[in-house]
């Protein structure tokens, strides 16, 4: 939602998750020229890239070229397939949370957004999709984890380089929201910006994303209290422990009492009969993505799943 906002300034793009700018990256001498119809060949058979609403034709007239520009060469070929102006900011709606060091080492002046959401409400929203956690108990330890990488950000970056904003914030007051991050990522506010239509989506997520481009709507908020039962909110709140009430979100059970040791072992378990039932129902396609990631030798990070980390940096000019 945040990157389809961001994503609607006029001289900003923001392409699909992108995770193969980590998966393709160099171990060493990022600065030095790499070549680039090598890594171009690399990041067309990563997965990720498989999905792009993309298609590839043209290549660089410099055959050596640095890392990074590289990368924005390829994000600036798909603003100019997408009818859009080359972009002087992009938005790269990854899940980077992990990886900040290595971005930082291809662009150091890269600004982050740490887009923090009620953990409950991430449960309720990504339990359902069938390609993350998929019980209360892992999407509370899923949350806990990728929050502690943000909130390590924050204190290594500080202020004039990351950004903390509430996913609720946004929703419930969005013209706010967004000058506040305009003014970090030094653009000018414009209306376009509070609604989310500036990302096109792969075809194969739109069913998952129906809510891009359609107007905020602030009963979001509190809707995981309508799709997450009593018992589930009380064990991802005992699992969660004071995370919530430091973040500003208020624990609703008390108390909590924690998952007892047969409530442990019947969420594990059903967790991982809707795992094998997933992976039976999708046959061919769940077995080719493998297959793409296990062909990719720079292939080194596992899937996640919650979009907590935004990553904005400035394309060079005049390279």
């Amino acid at each position: 939602m945040l990157g389809a906002m961001l994503g609607g300034h006029p001289e900003a793009i923001c392409p699909p998750e992108a995770q193969f700018i980590i998966d393709c990256m160099p171990a060493s001498n990022l600065s030095a020229g790499v070549d680039a119809n090598a890594v171009l060949d690399d990041i067309k058979r990563h997965w990720r890239f498989g999905v792009w609403p993309f298609s590839l034709e043209a290549r660089p007239e410099t055959a050596t070229m640095s890392y990074r520009t590289l990368i924005e060469w390829l994000v600036e070929q798909y603003a100019m397939a997408h009818e859009r102006p080359a972009p002087k900011v992009w938005i790269d709606q990854s899940i980077f949370v992990r990886h900040i060091w290595k971005l930082l080492e291809v662009f150091p002046e890269a600004r982050f957004i740490h887009l923090v959401r009620d953990g409950r409400g991430v449960a309720a929203s990504i339990i359902p999709l069938g390609w993350g956690p998929m019980g209360v108990l892992s999407a509370a330890r899923h949350w806990i984890e990728h929050l502690a990488h943000g909130l390590a950000a924050e204190a290594a970056l500080g202020a004039d380089r990351i950004i903390r904003v509430h996913y609720e914030d946004i929703l419930a007051e969005p013209e706010a929201a967004m000058k506040r991050l305009s003014g970090f990522l030094n653009i000018e506010f414009c209306p376009a910006m509070l609604v989310p239509a500036g990302l096109a989506l792969p075809a194969h997520t739109r069913h998952q994303h129906t809510l891009i481009g359609a107007p905020l709507d602030s009963k979001r908020i509190d809707a995981w209290r309508h799709s997450l039962t009593k018992r589930e909110i009380e064990i991802y709140e005992a699992v969660a422990g004071d995370l919530l009430p430091l973040l500003g979100y208020e624990v609703s059970s008390g108390r909590a009492r924690p998952p007892s040791r047969v409530e442990t072992i019947e969420l594990t378990l059903r967790e991982w009969l809707i795992r094998f039932s997933n992976r039976v129902r999708s046959g061919p396609t769940s077995r080719r993505q493998a297959a793409i990631r296990m062909n990719n030798p720079r292939s080194r990070s596992s899937a996640v799943t919650t979009p907590m980390m935004t990553a904005a940096t400035r394309l060079e000019e005049n390279r």
